[in-house]
């Protein structure tokens, strides 16, 4: 991306991560409207994590404390203390598990996940609350995904502001957007899943 000045940055925003213009946002609106499931969140929690690459200027070195920070920074009060198990629950479990991870406190007592693509469930957006239908150990972080939605694109405006009124946060998206743009040399790529004759193959294009 190319970004010269804050309205750059707030067009490439609104473009590509507010819903307005299409994207990967209004593609949730659709799940919403038909399923989904925790698929929502999952999404979600990789999109601000990429967000939060550019509101911090780490670009792919973002780490979780920056995510935790712009959660604090741009959404509602109650995701201020939800949002490690935001990341822990939700984040980790759903790219590296399949499903939410769970959680034992003091040995006895679960803490679980349950997202609900029902607006009425809107009152019980981030509590944590015994399990209907489970024994009396288990207890639900819920997450009414619309909500989620909803908050996740008024964090949106709210940077946008910040960027056309904040010349610090501006600098910092850019210099985030630039390492994002960065590509690093195979030479410098030292994975154990990327052996050397892998790295041949690439060469010898």
């Amino acid at each position: 991306m190319e970004i010269n000045n804050p309205a750059d940055a707030v067009k490439y925003l609104k473009d590509n991560w507010s819903g307005e213009f299409g994207g990967p946002i209004a593609t949730l609106e659709l799940l919403i409207n038909n399923s989904g499931y925790f698929e929502i969140p999952h999404l979600l929690m990789s999109y601000i994590e990429y967000l939060s690459g550019l509101f911090s200027g780490k670009g792919p070195d973002v780490q979780y404390t920056d995510v935790r920070t712009f959660f604090k920074t741009y959404f509602p009060s109650k995701y201020h203390k939800s949002s490690a198990w935001l990341i822990y629950l939700y984040r980790h479990g759903l790219v590296h598990e399949y499903t939410p991870k769970t959680v034992l406190v003091d040995g006895t007592k679960k803490i679980s996940w349950f997202c609900s693509l029902d607006v009425s469930e809107v009152n019980n957006h981030l509590k944590i609350l015994p399990s209907p239908n489970n024994p009396s150990n288990i207890y639900h972080l819920r997450i009414c995904a619309p909500e989620f939605l909803k908050d996740y694109k008024n964090s949106i405006h709210i940077f946008c502001n910040d960027i056309l009124n904040n010349s610090d946060r501006f600098s910092k998206f850019k210099i985030g957007s630039e390492k994002y743009d960065e590509s690093e040399d195979i030479n410098n790529i030292n994975k154990p899943y990327i052996s050397q004759e892998d790295k041949d193959w690439l060469t010898n294009i």
